[in-house]
């Protein structure tokens, strides 16, 4: 497949921009169609997936009592502020546009698929009973639902299959396929995105000393040494983390991370290492590792979905460094299918 958008416009302030300046022309939808089918046709490609950009949702924090009571007084002055004030017409430019594939992918039998980015409000911005008989597949990249460039200040689950106590509804991949199924979308067309990487925050004295989620943050933490980007890690580089033989007599910024494995298998583990007494070195990761990419490929059996998405293959342990195996991720959504 040949796939569009995602969020690769790292150089943009509003990388969406262009996306729904696209479907405001009926014109640059048509030559959008026609550049497509141009590509699948010369390239052999089986079909085109559209990783659409819309606005992202803004990060909502994690709120008690009386701090959802004061949220909610506020509201009454400032009012909510708008994700995309022509968000209705962008709903139906999208519909037709997918539509307008359909129908000329129809001859040649290219499918289309449409990959849903994390924070994309699908209640704002998809036509879920028009959309689901347009596509061949919905692939919900439900990951990065929290991220330190999001949420800064506090640390917590990346991709949890159910929704943790006391969090932001919406947020994990079960309510993500309830809410195309409940609109009719058949289960088999869903695919569920697994990620082969970790987000990470940087610790403070502030964060205690127990590592359980949410967890007081102070940024993203320092940069892995491949990927090169902070908070970010590919599993091989969250793998030389945790404890192994190569680094249990390390100190300071090298010593291994404690790892917490969720017996529930509902959200996913992490792993954590408190500050040292000069407030340096502490981090806490939520990752994706072989036995949580296994509990997500078992859900979709058992929830009868269509598949699984891999977020992406070079990101996994493509050298076999962690333990021995090659693509552990992978391998191990592979069997649990």
């Amino acid at each position: 497949f040949l796939s569009v958008g995602n969020y690769y416009d790292v150089g943009e302030e509003k990388p969406f921009e262009k996306y729904l300046t696209l479907l405001e022309s009926g014109g640059s939808r048509t030559a959008f169609v026609n550049s497509a089918y141009s590509l699948l046709k010369t390239y052999e490609f089986d079909g085109l997936d559209l990783a659409w950009q819309f606005p992202q949702t803004k990060p909502k924090r994690i709120r008690g009592f009386t701090g959802k009571l004061w949220h909610g007084f506020k509201k009454l002055f400032t009012g909510d502020s708008i994700l995309d004030p022509k968000a209705d017409e962008h709903r139906e430019e999208f519909t037709a546009l997918v539509r307008d594939l359909k129908n000329a992918f129809a001859h040649d039998k290219f499918q289309i698929g449409f990959t849903q980015l994390p924070h994309v409000n699908q209640t704002i911005f998809l036509d879920i009973p028009l959309l689901k008989d347009s596509v061949d597949y919905v692939n919900i990249a439900a990951y990065d639902q929290q991220t330190p460039e999001r949420n800064p200040k506090e640390g917590d689950y990346t991709a949890p299959i159910y929704e943790p106590s006391e969090r932001v509804k919406g947020n994990n991949v079960d309510d993500k396929v309830k809410a195309w199924h409940s609109q009719g979308t058949s289960l088999d067309k869903i695919i569920v995105g697994i990620a082969t990487y970790g987000r990470g925050w940087k610790l403070s004295g502030d964060s205690g000393i127990t590592g359980v989620p949410p967890i007081p943050a102070d940024g993203p933490s320092p940069a892995g040494p491949y990927t090169n980007i902070p908070g970010f890690y590919s599993f091989g580089e969250v793998c030389a983390k945790l404890p192994n033989p190569g680094n249990a007599n390390l100190k300071g910024a090298e010593y291994p991370l404690r790892k917490i494995n969720d017996p529930t298998k509902r959200f996913g583990p992490y792993a954590f290492r408190i500050p040292d007494e000069n407030d340096e070195h502490g981090v806490w990761l939520s990752y994706e590792d072989p036995e949580s990419a296994g509990n997500k490929a078992a859900y979709v059996k058992a929830k009868g979905l269509g598949g699984i998405s891999i977020n992406d293959l070079g990101l996994d342990d493509f050298r076999g460094t962690c333990s021995g195996d090659k693509f552990p991720i992978l391998r191990a959504a592979k069997y649990r299918l």
